[in-house]
């Protein structure tokens, strides 16, 4: 070039992607994006870059276990100065399973179910199955554990 400005590739991999621009210059602003992603397997992880502009930002993606929504919560909790402990109703191995209206109900109390039906997302509290059609109808991170007057409400 003529002018002086220089291009550069603007993708993590030019040879495949063929996409370029001009290089920023180097006192410019620059940022950065990180997508985090949940993945039980991937312990830490580390982040891997997506894409790039050569000298203006870049944006990777880490897969980590790290930012994975929890598979179990408190099962014991204070209130009005009684405190609660409901941890003989979870259950590390199976799961409460009830029959209403041609429906399979799957349910755990602080926990994910266990065994339950296929489809049952690995994150759910309670699950309904009713000819092997599944629907999560709660997650463990949304389960609240409250007290109304005598009765404790989940």
């Amino acid at each position: 070039r003529k002018d002086g400005r220089l291009w550069c590739a603007t993708t993590a991999n030019y040879d495949k992607d063929k996409k370029e621009g001009f290089c920023g210059s180097s006192t410019g602003y620059r940022g950065s994006t990180i997508i985090f992603k949940c993945d039980e397997k991937a312990g830490n992880g580390n982040p891997q870059l997506l894409s790039e502009t050569y000298g203006c930002s870049s944006t990777f993606e880490w897969k980590t276990k790290v930012v994975c929504p929890p598979k179990k919560m408190n099962c014991k909790f204070v209130s009005k100065h009684k405190t609660y402990d409901l941890r003989m109703l979870s259950s590390l191995t199976g799961s409460w399973i009830f029959s209403h209206d041609k429906y399979s109900y799957y349910i755990n109390l602080c926990q994910s179910v266990h065994s339950g039906p296929t489809g049952c997302r690995s994150t759910a509290s309670i699950c309904r199955n009713r000819n092997g059609k599944t629907d999560v109808l709660g997650l463990i991170r949304t389960q609240t554990i409250t007290t109304q007057g005598d009765k404790i409400l989940i």
